[in-house]
Order: structure tokens, then C-alpha cells, then sequence
């Protein structure tokens, strides 16, 4: 790794590249270094990480936007939207991975009659209504840290909110609450090893998958029969184009909810509380003034970066970035890299509560856009907001952990010590 001169460090870009399907190397200095070579030297770059199977690494987040505006060009359909444990997976288990049926996983025109079955339960309106319960079950969560001086943010908080309020609102019982976390999180951080459920992440995304498929499967199939008020049941009776959706089909659409509503959510407020803590500047200029807490979660968005990468399959021949992209081909979009491109930031580099435009690419873009991305918001809003006004301050108070797939990636550990205000528990 040798000194540019020009503010970034050349990297040997040939053997950096093989290692881009390996998460464990999107927690390295060395990941952020290569991101920034390619959007200056290659932001088309043909990547080999494995020998039966390579893909065009596309770091520029112009590029990125192009790619999502041409939707049936660039599949979600053929293999799926993430890097996967097993390249070959896309052959051997569609069905099982939910190609034409999750919506990340399906391409139009169906993607828009199912998103505008998604729609109904994302919608801006329908979400803020959640805002309530969003924030008694934050206050349940941090009353249940009482007393103690010190706790680990993230397993004792962070992932709690969002575990409890999807499967609150999708109507999974308290006391299933346990169960789906523990398979949620291995789904989510499949590459962990802390999270392993089978000889392989391959393996441990599978079963996984299948652990909660099953039981929102049958969850679903029990608000066919006897509708309640929530979102399973909404999934049970959703149509299309007039026509109720299969059996199945609807057990897909309850399952995307559930799988989308932990990791994203939780690395947000684990990395933007760290942000803070690293920033002590912006944490005061937060705290002096409430009106830019909408502001600093969308900064926080685009620095903790939740998800990792986004995967297309070219259906034709085309050209993006000086490269002639075959049918076929994959294409990887890294958003760590939209979201520090030069071209798009002023000073990417630096967190800054007050940046204004965010243009980040966090939760996607185009059709594909993350359709739980304001629930996410809200979920962030309400817990800085909780931390604000509970705690004079925060500060971590041991060694950090961090866990990464090909899904999602940040903080897995962050012991904290905090100081309370008068009246909140001390």
C-alpha cells in the first residue's frame, strides 16, 4: 500500500479484489482503501473472488443510480441482491431463496404489483403512526437497565427495539420473541461465527431461512383462517391485481417484513451512537439542539453504511463505466463507496450532523429502494432521542466487536458506561 500523493492510498488492487465476497474483509482498513482506489483508477472493476465466478465491482455511486433506474437491464430476479455464501446457490435453491417472490428478489412488472402490496404497510403516514409504540418499547427496553451503570448497547438495546417492534407489529406472541431473534440474527450475520448454525454460512443461511420461514409460514396460515389486526394478517389477505395472493406468496411477503426489520435497524443505532461518542462535537451540538435530531440520523445512515452491497445481473449486453458489460454478467454495487464518493460529499470523510444535501445510497435506490427505510428512521429517531434525554452521557467502556456478511455489517459488541439524568433511575 504505497502514498498516492493525491489524499488516497494505492492498494494492490489484483489481490485486494479476491477477497470482495469475503466479509471478514469488509471490517478491514483494507476494504476502505480498495473502495477508494477503484472509484479513482477502475470504478467498473472485473473482480475473480471465486474460480468458478467473478462480477464487476462498481464503486462509483453515479453509476450505482444508473443501474437502479434500468431495473429490467439490471435483474434482482436471476441471483438474488446479495453476495452470496455460495455463488452457486441461485441454481441449485431459488425457490428457497425466494427468487420471484421477495420482493428484493423480484423484478417487474410483478416487483410493482407487490410493492404496492408492501406499500400499504410502509407508507409514511402508516409508520409515523407507529411512533408511540416505538418509543414505549424503547422506554421498556432502557427501564430494563435500571441500576446498572454499564451494559452492552447493542445486545442489551439496539437489537432489542427493532426485534420487538417488527414482531410486534407482524403479531408474533412475547414469548416467540426469543426464537425468532436468535434465527433473525443468524440469518442477518450468517457469517459470524458466534452465529453459526450449521458446518458453513451457507449452511447457517439456509437454515436459518428455513427456521423462520416455517413459522411465519404458519403463522400466516393461522390469520387466513382467522384474521387479526396485524401485519401477518394483512399478508394473509393481501391481493394482486384482484386475485389473493397463494399461501405461500403470502408467507413470503410476512418473512421479508421480519428479515428486514433487525440487522439494518440496529447497526444504525449501535454505529450512530458511536459516531457521537467519537465526535463529542457533534454529540454536544445534538444535545443543544433537538431540531437537527432528523439531520443526525440521516448523517448516521450515511456513515454507518448498515447494509454492504447490492447485486445485479445484466440481461443484455451493455456499458456502464467504460466497460462492456456482457449478458449474464454480475454486478456488485459496494455502498460504502457511494456513500464517501468525492464526486457526490464534501469532506465524505468527516461526520457532520449538519450535511446538507445526503444524497447517501444506504437503503438503495430506484424501484428497489429499502421499503422499510422510514420505519429504520424512526426506529434511530426515537432511540437517540431516548438517549438524549435520559443520559447526561455515554462513553464506550471496553473493546469494541465487530461482525460482517454479505447482508449487513457493524458494531456486534459496544459495552457502554452512563451517566443518568436526575430522575431516570438514579
Amino acid at each position: 500500500m504505497t502514498d498516492t500523493g493525491s489524499g488516497y492510498l494505492e492498494v494492490d488492487v489484483t489481490a485486494l479484489t479476491r477477497r470482495l465476497a469475503d466479509p471478514a474483509f469488509f471490517l478491514t482498513q483494507d476494504f476502505h482503501s480498495l473502495l477508494r482506489t477503484l472509484r479513482h483508477q477502475s470504478p467498473v472493476h472485473w473482480c475473480q473472488p471465486w474460480p468458478q465466478r467473478g462480477f464487476w465491482a462498481v464503486t462509483r455511486q453515479a453509476d450505482m443510480r444508473t443501474i437502479a433506474d434500468q431495473p429490467m437491464l439490471y435483474s434482482n430476479e436471476i441471483a438474488g441482491n446479495i453476495i452470496p455464501a455460495d455463488p452457486d446457490a441461485f441454481r441449485h435453491y431459488p425457490d428457497e431463496q425466494g427468487y420471484g417472490a421477495v420482493l428484493s428478489n423480484v423484478d417487474p412488472p410483478l416487483h410493482t404489483a407487490l410493492r404496492g402490496v408492501y406499500s400499504r404497510f410502509f407508507s409514511g403516514p402508516r409508520i409515523a403512526k407507529h411512533e408511540g409504540l416505538c418509543q414505549l418499547l424503547t422506554d421498556q427496553i432502557f427501564d430494563e437497565m435500571v441500576g446498572r451503570a454499564g451494559f452492552d448497547f447493542v445486545m442489551d438495546v439496539a437489537a432489542h427495539l427493532p426485534a420487538r417492534l417488527i414482531c410486534r407489529l407482524l403479531g408474533v406472541p412475547a414469548k416467540d420473541w426469543p426464537y425468532i431473534t436468535r434465527y433473525a440474527n443468524s440469518f442477518a450475520s450468517f457469517s459470524d461465527p458466534s452465529l453459526q448454525l450449521g458446518a458453513t454460512p451457507a449452511d447457517t443461511f439456509r437454515i436459518a431461512k428455513d427456521k423462520t420461514f416455517a413459522y411465519v409460514e404458519e403463522l400466516v396460515n393461522r390469520r387466513r383462517a382467522a384474521p387479526e389486526d396485524d401485519l401477518a394478517s394483512v399478508a394473509a389477505t393481501a391481493e394482486v391485481d384482484g386475485a389473493r395472493l397463494g399461501h405461500r406468496e403470502a408467507a413470503w411477503i410476512a418473512w421479508s417484513l421480519l428479515a428486514a426489520g433487525f440487522e439494518t435497524s440496529r447497526n444504525i443505532m449501535s454505529g450512530g451512537l458511536l459516531a457521537l461518542i467519537e465526535h463529542p462535537g457533534q454529540d454536544t451540538m445534538l444535545r443543544a439542539d433537538p431540531s437537527l435530531l432528523q439531520g443526525a440520523v440521516e448523517e448516521m445512515v450515511r456513515w454507518t453504511t448498515p447494509a454492504t452491497a447490492l447485486l445485479r445481473v445484466a440481461t443484455a449486453g451493455t456499458e456502464l463505466g467504460g466497460q462492456a458489460i456482457k449478458a449474464d454478467d454480475w454486478l456488485v454495487m459496494f455502498l460504502d463507496s457511494a456513500n464517501r464518493d468525492e464526486a457526490v460529499f464534501s469532506e465524505p470523510y468527516r461526520f457532520d450532523i449538519r450535511r446538507r444535501p445526503n444524497p447517501y445510497l444506504s437503503f438503495g435506490h430506484g424501484i428497489h429502494n429499502c421499503i422499510g427505510r422510514m420505519l429504520a428512521l424512526l426506529e434511530a429517531r426515537v432511540m437517540i432521542r431516548t438517549i438524549i434525554a435520559r443520559f447526561e452521557s455515554v462513553t464506550v467502556a471496553g473493546p469494541l466487536e465487530w461482525s460482517a456478511s454479505s447482508i449487513a455489517k457493524g458494531v456486534k459488541r459496544m459495552p457502554i458506561r452512563v451517566q443518568r439524568r436526575a430522575g431516570n433511575g438514579e
